[in-house]
């Protein structure tokens, strides 16, 4: 009853969270996209190296500067690396390109990948699946909100072979 009780008021502030994070304004302002690369790189090894993952990240961008919310990129990118340390078996690449006006944040893992459901539901709100430890399925959607309020998308697939990709797509 005890746990029932305690599941229920995490879910309480899971709800809270999502109407926080539809209110969200968004501060759009100049980004050095290198520096902002950089700077990522650096927490996310220091991050992986802690959970005994090794990080690549491979910057294919020819832009240097880019118009967003400096905030919410990270707040969607940590979210995504922290899904593929909790995923990844050894590995984890992070490869920036470009697609027409967009810049394409893509962290893949070398973990067992999405299942067929969950490419299709685990940007829902609440999906569950028997591998994620009982969460309630609320950062992949959250991530896809912000995107969406940065005026971009996410995209789930799986890798050829083994492993997971998740890519934030942003305007430039």
């Amino acid at each position: 009853m005890t746990q029932a009780a305690e599941r229920l008021e995490r879910y309480v502030e899971c709800v809270k969270d999502i109407q926080k994070i539809e209110d969200i304004e968004i501060r759009n302002g100049k980004i050095d996209l290198k520096k902002f690369i950089s700077n990522i790189s650096k927490d996310f090894k220091i991050l992986a190296e802690q959970y005994g993952k090794q990080v690549e990240i491979r910057d294919l961008s020819e832009t240097k500067q880019i118009v967003s919310d400096e905030e919410m990129l990270s707040k969607i990118l940590e979210n995504i690396f922290d899904n593929a340390l909790r995923f990844a078996a050894e590995k984890i690449e992070i490869e920036v390109t470009e697609e027409k006006n967009n810049i394409l944040f893509s962290v893949q893992d070398d973990g067992n990948g999405f299942t067929e459901d969950e490419l299709k539901a685990a940007t829902s709100f609440y999906y569950s699946s028997p591998i994620n430890g009982g969460s309630f399925g609320i950062g992949l959607s959250i991530c896809k909100i912000l995107c969406g309020k940065l005026g971009g998308s996410l995209r789930l697939k799986n890798r050829p072979g083994s492993g997971a990709a998740v890519t934030m797509v942003i305007e430039k």
